[in-house]
């Protein structure tokens, strides 16, 4: 969470987290709602948009 913390503003998730092949506790994308219910602990729900597309669709946006 620290380094989600100091980077919310630059991160996203990416559309490689559907389909990945992943051992990791939360699995594919249908981990997402635990990975959503961590955030909610530590984030605002402004800061929990921008990972989830807030930042994507800026960064996507400015590349058109």
């Amino acid at each position: 969470m620290k380094n989600i913390d100091l980077h919310c503003d630059t991160i996203a998730f990416g559309p490689d987290f559907d389909g990945i092949d992943s051992s990791l506790e939360f699995g594919d994308y249908e981990g997402l709602s635990q990975i959503l219910h961590t955030l909610e602990k530590y984030f605002t729900d402004d800061d929990i948009d921008k990972i989830c597309s807030g930042n994507f669709l800026r960064v996507f946006s400015a590349q058109n």
